[in-house]
């Protein structure tokens, strides 16, 4: 009984790939999935480029970059004068 059910799996298989590959199913589904892979990388792409472009034209962003630019000159300075202080000691 078994046998026969492997058998008829097998014999089903068989004829499901012969259908496939006269019909090419597979085919024409892999390169309709390719195509569409290729959409949605594409627009995926679009949406992120337009998300960075607005979040570095944002005034929060440039805002931020000021401050952090700021900050860093001030740093400097304080170890710009560290350096000067220390070697007049």
């Amino acid at each position: 009984m078994v046998s026969k059910g492997y058998v008829f799996s097998k014999d089903a298989l068989t004829k499901a790939k012969a259908f496939d590959d006269s019909n090419k199913i597979s085919a024409t589904a892999g390169a309709k999935a390719y195509e569409a892979s290729k959409y949605v990388v594409s627009v995926t792409g679009k949406i992120a480029s337009e998300a960075a472009i607005g979040f570095y034209s944002s005034s929060y962003f440039s805002k931020g970059a000021i401050w952090v630019s700021d900050a860093l000159i001030r740093a400097a300075k304080v170890v710009a004068d560290l350096g000067t202080h220390a070697g007049k000691k």
